[in-house]
């Protein structure tokens, strides 16, 4: 609540500031429309599995009628918001602006009174936190009625989108789904969003100095912490895997997909990989596993996918393109353990695992048929939780199981192996130049990432086979040029809106994330491991195009800060309302992006 209010908050205070709210409210949601209609933004819809490009040209009411309604709120919203002279001034000075455009009839007027509205009612806002109160406003209020509002289109959006699939995508009385149509419009900012996060996290961390203890735990005063008892625990977990293979699921039920088709992108190839290392028989197996198919770079996937092959062999496209009703499940587990060995905070990681379930790295799997990277991320992920386990806690079971996961992941997909190890090395540098670990253990986890350089060298020797370090740095050298410098914001736009569906592109997940990054403290080493691995991405970012960016991103747990900054967010006043208003929404969006992979 607003402090600074001097006089106690009377019934009839208290229903100007309710009608305050609701046409603040109801200004916001028309602006909404009404300024991505008039500047025509760019939004890339997936629709039938295409995404498509088409200006924002969504209306509730004619223009004309927002701009009237918008107009007429705005001085409403002055005179029974604003104190003192400035109401005075304001609602005379912007009413005669929208008398004048009405009476008249001017087009242009209107525009600009309604132009200058919202940045008016937010510079308001910004001069009352900052300097002077000028509001009467209780600011706990406000924040109810945003969540209550949030949480309105994310139901209103889940309902429609339901409605939606049982009707094969044809709404009955050109019903749109304003959650989908919001959802879309701020997405096509999600390459800011993404520049903004990589860019801060390593600006963050250059300029981040004076560090002498790290933190393991979150702050109390920062985080909410509830203490989950385990039996809560288990059946949340159960929850999310469930809506893990919902989500995996989903596209190939017959209401959705009547024709049977293939999901992934990439199922068919991998039949073909899968066809070609078992038809001479178990002596040419491991050599056309290792060596042969996509030049040894998944051998691992491979092997164990063809003993899925061998077990279900009836139908191989089928059981191949159902491979992430196993794998989202596997990711969700990991996730949970990884975010709790990191944070040591119960409520964040059942966060994390929930947001894996509908975030980037399923959906783009699913979509993609990226199943080796998926899989050597999950060996990835286990990897660092006995990372974490072997520099806190050192012994030969922590270590021998990072070993393990480590060369498993290197085995599963190059590329991911390439970046994951890339990150740990740099992590391990920055621990030790700031004493978080002992040099010993710090020493013994760097000893395998030189063992796995040492393994893929020598079987580059043996077979007469380019190393995975020699093809990855091939590839990257030839999706990425200092050209792309002056073409950074094309080529972010490409990969975030258009490439992979524009899966990358969820603004709220986005938004969670920059929201977590403006409130970290890196003293916390949750928060420094975050940071490094987002500052890992600016080079890709500033050289690379669309493949090698898009690849660097997939690998990221952008679940993790989100989850963190849900958190945060449930700790504000109404915070746990919008906390859930924004996890419906990001599952209403991922519903409705896989009823759109066919």
């Amino acid at each position: 609540m607003d402090v600074n209010l001097k006089k106690p908050l009377t019934m009839e205070n208290f229903s100007l500031q309710i009608l305050s709210s609701i046409a603040l409210f109801i200004i916001s949601f028309f602006f909404i429309f009404w300024i991505g209609s008039y500047f025509e933004v760019d939004i890339f819809p997936l629709e039938n599995r295409t995404t498509n490009f088409m200006t924002f040209h969504i209306n509730i009411f004619e223009k004309y009628v927002y701009a009237i309604i918008i107009s007429l709120l705005t001085t409403l919203w002055f005179g029974l918001s604003l104190r003192g002279k400035k109401r005075i001034i304001s609602t005379i000075s912007y009413g005669s602006l929208t008398a004048t455009a009405l009476i008249t009839n001017s087009s242009p007027l209107l525009d600009v009174s309604v132009l200058i509205s919202v940045p008016i009612i937010t510079s308001f806002f910004i001069f009352h936190f900052s300097i002077k109160k000028i509001i009467q406003i209780q600011t706990n209020l406000l924040m109810s009625f945003f969540s209550l509002v949030v949480l309105c289109i994310a139901v209103s959006g889940l309902i429609i989108s339901m409605i939606s699939i049982s009707t094969s995508h044809e709404l009955p009385g050109g019903i749109r789904n304003h959650a989908v149509d919001i959802f879309l419009l701020f997405s096509s900012f999600s390459p800011v969003f993404i520049f903004l996060l990589l860019t801060g996290s390593f600006i963050k961390l250059l300029t981040f100095k004076g560090i002498r203890k790290f933190k393991i735990r979150i702050q109390q005063k920062q985080i909410i912490s509830y203490n989950i008892k385990r039996k809560n625990k288990f059946l949340f977990l159960s929850l999310f895997i469930f809506l893990s293979v919902f989500v995996a699921l989903l596209p190939h039920q017959s209401f959705i997909n009547s024709e049977n088709e293939l999901v992934g992108a990439d199922t068919v190839d991998y039949v073909k990989m899968l066809s070609n290392i078992q038809v001479n028989g178990k002596n040419d197996f491991i050599y056309q596993a290792f060596v042969v198919q996509n030049f040894g770079d998944r051998p691992l996937s491979l092997i164990l996918f063809s003993q899925v092959l061998t077990i279900f062999p009836e139908n191989p496209y089928q059981i191949i393109d159902l491979l992430p009703v196993v794998l989202s499940p596997l990711l969700v587990l990991v996730v949970f353990f990884l975010s709790r060995e990191i944070t040591k905070n119960d409520t964040i990681a059942l966060f994390a695992s929930f947001l894996t379930a509908i975030s980037f790295q399923p959906l783009i799997g699913i979509y993609g048929g990226l199943y080796a990277n998926w899989l050597a991320l999950i060996f990835g992920y286990s990897s660092f939780v006995f990372l974490f386990r072997f520099l806190k806690r050192p012994n030969g079971t922590n270590y021998l199981f990072f070993a393990i996961l480590f060369f498993s992941m290197m085995l599963s997909h190059s590329f991911t192996w390439t970046h994951l190890a890339l990150f740990i090395g740099i992590f391990l540098i920055v621990s030790s130049r700031f004493k978080m670990y002992d040099k010993k253990r710090v020493a013994l986890i760097f000893l395998i990432i030189m063992a796995s350089i040492a393994f893929d060298l020598g079987k580059s020797i043996m077979t007469d086979t380019p190393s995975v370090i020699e093809r990855d740095v091939y590839s990257i050298s030839k999706n990425t040029s200092y050209l792309n410098l002056f073409s950074i914001w094309p080529n972010l736009a490409q990969t975030s809106l258009v490439y992979v569906g524009g899966i990358l592109g969820n603004f709220l997940i986005l938004s969670l994330c920059v929201y977590w990054l403006v409130r970290s403290d890196l003293r916390e080493m949750p928060n420094l491991f975050i940071a490094i691995f987002l500052s890992l991405a600016i080079l890709p970012i500033l050289f690379g195009g669309e493949l090698i960016q898009s690849r660097v991103l997939f690998n990221i747990p952008f679940q993790i800060p989100a989850a963190i900054g849900l958190v945060y967010l449930a700790n504000l006043h109404r915070g746990k309302v919008l906390v859930i208003a924004i996890s419906i929404w990001i599952f209403t969006m991922a519903v409705h992006l896989v009823t759109n992979f066919i």
